[in-house]
């Protein structure tokens, strides 16, 4: 049989993908005709049959004559899922013409099925039978298929000799409930015990252990089945159902006590052979007596204070009514009383309304209840003191441009941190040209640490509530005091609830030059206007970098002893002309978007299968192509500037339905294939035809000449050539 199910149309430019149908060679004689008749399954068994993985059968070479053989049997072994039994043989067993019900039975009355299961064999076509179950196999149960001999064919060769084999549907999946390790367990719970399939009662009940886990005493209790169990009847198959059975203690559970419950192997279901083969344990532990416990400060820095006070109980307390009972002195504005503080039973109490350095007196008064009913046993009033205010520090973070009509001051706030230690950096445009993008917060961070620079310590003076400012003139570390980039890092001494200092970064970039740009594989513009009034920019010089021709920010320079890397030529150079614009020629654009193999070489970060701009890019496994992404640095007299393009556009091109596929140097395929129809029967041929189309730097070709490969491809992925076509 030969399965059309991929069909591939390969050049050396592109792919096409289709999907067909299922045939078989034409046999000797003809399709079945009018009022003719083969028996086939329902679809869901024909799907089964066909879609059964490789390792189920048994597969034995076929002989093209001769005497009749066995080639296929399944399943094998542990067959999991929906099983199907079936039998593949060498020869056809019934002809492609009527037979009748007598003669059909007859052939039939060879198979056999250990232990009986309700159902039938039937024909599958006319070299297979499969069976048929009324209700779907029985779990936990080995089965013995035997076809015996005397089986004939429709030349009349037989089977010489009884052939069998056996298999095996899988054990049941058993859980216990409380599950192993759970605490907390109410004391007046029955324990479930789930299983996907259907247990024999009376095997479940002499397997159960269920005692206190210390003391080895056992507990009394009644076994009882779920009401709402489905019947075998209704069971559609492995692990579609749920069986729940429950262990109902004659006497509620001690409290703050383990106990074990444990499934001895050897318990049998209701319809299968074969017992379970390992024990199923769940040790678990009863909740204790409602009691506070003691108080406490959560690890870390709280929003506010450098501690965040909890109340922790044996138990959740109920918080719906908890707060009723409890009160705070000093009062504050609020109540500061909220759920799950940072203890698994406990009562936060939120350190945003406390005061810095100051005791509180908490009562928790009588009558509280826990999640259990149970009432508070011991009624109290503790004393909690909080600690300082927690350290703070900030200023602008992240990338952020100003222009020239705004002071170029850095203006940093601290609560609580009296010295700072700093870097302030000034930028060249050579010191940009990295691959990261520098309008990330992490990224601006790591170039600090890699571009090796003077740190300055400055102390700074708090008011009476702790609260410190320090401005910084940025105008030296500008072009002319008024154009240009600085990088910086603010950092305070290690922070003790932190465990580390508070620290931010950023890049401040002044300029009055802005850059809106658009490439696309047949040409690119550059408009450049100033930020202060909208005007043109003329005779601004601008450069185009390809990111991934950069080096990482690793491989970067020390701005310290001017240690450089070799000089990073730029993919295109140009100026705008009077009304601020730069045009790029498709052959322009090409030089920043075409592979450069050179630097590949020096910069290989994907395989060429897995790399957009490689000839050798597989599209069917990774996508379309994306764009390139090119660096922009733009300069006018001091005043210079840089533009990180992104792939998809800011905002993204997909919100206005435009396809992002690039397609320069790699044509993408816009061709299809389909067949003269989407249904066939067996016998049928099936006539295949393909529209040849391809994008190329923006044009639809035809491909017109060129010879295609035409490849078929199993479900496996297994592919095989069986002709060219141009």
């Amino acid at each position: 049989m030969k399965r059309f199910l991929w069909l591939i149309v390969l050049s050396t430019a592109f792919t096409f993908m289709v999907i067909s149908c299922t045939t078989k060679k034409q046999e000797s004689g003809s399709s079945p005709g009018e009022g003719e008749y083969v028996e086939m399954l329902d679809d869901s068994l024909q799907q089964a049959a066909e879609a059964a993985p490789p390792n189920v059968y048994s597969n034995i070479p076929a002989q093209s004559a001769g005497p009749l053989t066995i080639i296929s049997h399944g399943p094998l072994g542990e067959a999991r899922g929906q099983v199907q039994i079936r039998i593949d043989f060498s020869n056809p067993m019934i002809p492609l013409t009527t037979l009748s019900d007598q003669e059909r039975e007859a052939l039939l009355n060879y198979f056999r099925i250990e232990p009986p299961v309700k159902g039938k064999f039937r024909f599958l076509g006319t070299s297979t039978v499969v069976f048929e179950p009324t209700h779907s196999l029985p779990m936990a149960t080995d089965y013995k298929v035997t076809i015996k001999k005397g089986l004939h064919d429709v030349q009349g060769d037989s089977l010489t000799e009884d052939f069998s084999w056996e298999f095996k549907t899988p054990l049941p999946t058993i859980n216990i409930y409380p599950r192993n390790g759970q605490k907390d367990v109410d004391i007046d719970r029955s324990i479930d015990i789930n299983s996907n399939t259907n247990l024999n009662i009376e095997s479940l009940k002499s397997h159960i252990e269920f005692f206190e886990t210390a003391s080895n005493e056992p507990v009394n209790y009644e076994l009882l089945e779920y009401d709402k169990n489905p019947s075998d009847e209704q069971d559609i198959g492995m692990n579609r159902m749920n069986y729940r059975y429950m262990l109902d203690p004659q006497k509620p559970l001690k409290k703050s006590t383990q106990y074990t419950v444990r499934l001895n192997s050897g318990i049998m279901t209701s319809r299968g052979n074969r017992p379970t083969d390992k024990p199923v344990i769940s040790t678990f532990t009863t909740y204790n007596p409602f009691r506070f416990e003691e108080t406490g400060f959560c690890s870390g820095c709280g929003g506010h204070l450098v501690t965040t006070p909890y109340l922790d109980f044996t138990n959740n307390p109920k918080y719906d009514d908890a707060y009723n009972y409890l009160t705070i002195e000093p009062e504050t504005e609020k109540r500061p009383f909220y759920e799950y503080g940072c203890r698994g039973n406990s009562i936060g109490i939120d350190d945003r309304l406390l005061e810095p350095n100051t005791t509180y007196t908490v009562t928790i008064k009588e009558g509280m209840i826990d999640e259990f009913g149970q009432v508070l046993e011991n009624p109290q009033s503790v004393f909690i003191t909080t600690g300082d205010l927690t350290p703070k520090m900030w200023g602008p973070s992240g990338y952020q441009i100003i222009t020239p009509n705004i002071e170029p001051k850095l203006g940093v706030k601290t609560v609580n941190i009296n010295t700072a230690f700093y870097k302030l950096l000034a930028l060249r445009p050579g010191d940009i040209l990295v691959r990261e993008r520098l309008d990330y917060y992490y990224s601006i961070r790591d170039l600090l640490s890699k571009i090796k620079t003077e740190e300055k310590e400055i102390d700074i003076s708090l008011n009476e509530f702790a609260v410190g400012k320090a401005y910084f003139d940025l105008k030296p570390y500008l072009r002319g005091e008024n154009y240009g980039v600085v990088a910086y890092q603010f950092k305070s001494p290690h922070v003790a609830c932190y465990d580390r200092p508070v620290e931010f970064n950023g890049l401040i970039l002044r300029t009055n030059l802005g850059i809106y740009t658009q490439f696309y594989p047949t040409g690119g513009i550059i408009k450049i206007n100033q930020l202060t009034d909208g005007q043109p920019v003329a005779k601004a010089k601008v450069r185009i970098y390809r990111e991934d021709n950069l080096p990482r920010l690793e491989k970067i320079w020390d701005l310290i002893s001017n240690t450089y890397i070799s000089k990073i030529e730029p993919c295109f150079e140009g100026v705008t002309d009077e009304n601020g614009v730069l045009n790029l020629s498709a052959e322009q654009s090409i030089q920043c978007s075409k592979r450069n193999v050179r630097n590949k070489d020096i910069n290989e970060l994907y395989p060429p299968e897995a790399d957009p701009d490689d000839i050798m890019y597989d599209m069917e496994r990774f996508g379309f192509a994306e764009p390139p992404r090119l660096l922009l640095v733009a300069e006018k007299g001091d005043d210079w500037t840089f533009l990180q393009t992104e792939q998809y556009g800011n905002p993204s091109m997909w919100h206005f339905g435009v396809v992002t596929a690039w397609e320069a140097e790699r044509p993408i395929s816009r061709g299809t294939m389909f067949t003269d129809h989407e249904l066939y029967r067996p016998g049928d041929t099936v006539q295949v035809k393909g529209v040849s189309r391809y994008l190329l730097y923006g044009k639809l070709l035809t491909g017109e000449g060129m010879e295609y490969t035409i490849k078929v491809r199993d479900p496996m992925g297994a592919e095989k050539k069986i002709g060219t076509a141009k």
